[in-house]
Formats: structure tokens, sequence, C-alpha cells
């Protein structure tokens, strides 16, 4: 299975490894997330999840996670939840297949109890690189996805169908990363609507969402991913 490359679209920031860990509550819980050896050490700092526990068991969260090279907090990403507790971290791990760290976005939210967590199954999408991995291969089904995500009205690709009726999504692991997917949808759809609204996604410019997708093989020889809808302009869903 080839994966597009996973490029930093800004690799001078990482030229000299830093790990900024961030003194304030949200910081430390990250940081305690990041150290931890085992799924039951992590379990205080990991908001719930819909995957199973057998999921979990299989994650990467389930063990030591690779040495964090720069952690660092990001102020200007913003979540259009109610609840305006959130805090985006840019993350990046010393991982042995990576000759240049590339960050993932991470996000720090306070728990029904109080206490700050780290959003599961945010983690795992981007960690894992779950939304190239699904634009590798066609399969049934549709599929949830995480992602800091920017919009475009007018579709260019011929190999598209019916590419002058259609706008598309670019979704990403972070702002400055190329993106891991590309769903497409109706210039017209209520989907085009959604992100037209002023808390939607402006278009051009990049902000969080949760989004679910499929493939579409309806036209022989020339499958794509469809967008079936956003779940929210948050990861709150």
């Amino acid at each position: 299975m080839n994966l597009p490359p996973l490029i930093d679209l800004n690799p001078s920031r990482n030229a000299l490894p830093e790990k900024n860990d961030n003194p304030s509550e949200s910081g430390g819980a990250l940081t305690r997330f990041l150290s931890a050896r085992t799924l039951a050490e992590r379990r205080p700092y990991m908001t719930g999840s819909r995957r199973s526990e057998a999921e979990l068991a299989r994650s990467p969260l389930a063990g030591e996670l690779p040495p964090v090279i720069r952690q660092r907090l990001l102020n200007h990403i913003k979540d259009n939840s109610d609840k305006h507790d959130e805090h985006f971290f840019e993350v990046s791990f010393n991982r042995d297949s990576a000759t240049t760290p590339v960050p993932i976005l991470v996000q720090v939210t306070k728990g029904d109890e109080g206490t700050m967590k780290v959003h599961t199954d945010a983690f795992i999408d981007l960690y894992n690189d779950e939304m190239a991995r699904f634009g590798a291969v066609a399969i049934k089904g549709e599929h949830t996805f995480h992602a800091i995500a920017d919009a475009y009205k007018r579709c260019y690709e011929d190999n598209i169908p019916d590419s002058a009726q259609k706008s598309y999504i670019k979704l990403r692991q972070h702002e400055q990363v190329t993106p891991r997917l590309q769903a497409y949808f109706g210039k017209t759809s209520a989907i085009a609507t959604q992100i037209s609204q002023p808390d939607g996604l402006p278009w051009g410019r990049s902000g969080i969402c949760t989004v679910t997708v499929k493939w579409n093989t309806d036209h022989p020889g020339r499958p794509y991913i469809e967008l079936v809808r956003v779940d929210g302009f948050t990861w709150d869903p």
C-alpha cells in the first residue's frame, strides 16, 4: 500500500530539535499522556473513544510512544464547540521511519470531571495517518475522521466525474503538512451551503472539523472519495 508522501510544508521549523513542555494544566496533561508506558497509565489523560477496548489495546496508546522532539501550544487554532476550553498543540515525534520529524495536531480538552484530557480518537486518527491509509485502497463503508481541513469551491481534476459541478476539501493532520486525503462534494449541495456559513469553514482557509467520507465507485475506473457530511466544525462530535 503506497501512501502519499508525508511532507512538512515548513521543514525549517524543525531544523533544531526542541521540546517545549508547556507549564499550563493542559500542557502538563499532554506531557503525561505522551510519556505514559501503558494504556492503563495513559487512561486518566484520555477522553472517551468510539473505538472498542480491543481496538485501543492494539493502538499505539497501549505502549510507549516515540520520544517527543517538539511540543508547543498553538493559540491561533480554535475549535467551534460550545465548551471553549480546548487547547491545540503541535507535537513531533522521533520516529525511526521519518528522516525529518513531521508534526501532528493534538487537542487537549477539559473532561466532565474537570481534568484535562487528550482527544483520544483524533490522536489515533492523526498519529496513525489513517486518512492516508483510507485513501490508498477503495473499500466499502463510511469512515469518520478528525482533521484540520481547507475547502475549495471548484474542482479542476478531469479524472473526477462531473468535476465542473464539484467542490472539494483537503484533510490534513496539521495545517503545515501535505494533505492526507481529498474528498469531493457538489458545488450546490447542502454541504457547500454548510461550509459557506459564517461559522463554517471559510473557502481556502484551514479550520478544525470532523467529517465522514466514503469511496464512490459508481463510475468504473474512476473511483473517488466522497464527502458524505461535515459532522461539525469541531472535534467534539
